[in-house]
């Protein structure tokens, strides 16, 4: 009896050393159009051996396909309502932070387009973020 005990004792207590190891859900805490929140749901995708997979949500937020854990960089996709935003070579660091996605259409904001370049610039779209320090980010810009 005391022989399955420890057994069932030591498999639990790997999987709650597997669950710590995993990372935390990424959470995108607000999806905005020209810096308006908007209420919408959304699906992520991402680049895994040259195909787009959509990810599981969770309550939370989402997680890192398995097939990609070790990986340090990722090409990711967001899509909501007509819009799929990609995002490439994004660092696994990010996916540790609260995100704020967001859409900039004309007239651009000028921390998104350079004002010399808004002609030549059909959409800007963004992800802020959200770190315990400091606030980052990243802007693609579609040009005409």
């Amino acid at each position: 009896m005391t022989k399955y005990l420890v057994i069932v004792l030591l498999l639990i207590l790997c999987f709650f050393c597997e669950a710590r190891a995993q990372m935390p859900p990424t959470r995108i805490v607000r999806i905005e159009i020209d810096g308006k929140e908007i209420k919408t749901s959304y699906d992520v995708f991402f680049l895994v051996n040259k195909e787009w997979v959509k990810v599981k949500q969770t309550p939370c937020g989402f997680q890192i396909p398995d097939e990609l854990k070790n990986n340090e960089f990722f090409d990711f996709s967001i899509a909501f309502e007509k819009y799929q935003l990609d995002f490439s070579q994004i660092h696994i660091s990010k996916f540790n932070t609260d995100w704020i996605v967001g859409i900039d259409k004309k007239p651009f904001s000028d921390e998104n387009v350079d004002p010399q370049n808004v002609s030549s610039t059909k959409m800007a779209w963004y992800i802020n973020f959200l770190g315990a320090e400091r606030v980052t980010r990243v802007v693609i810009r579609l040009n005409k």
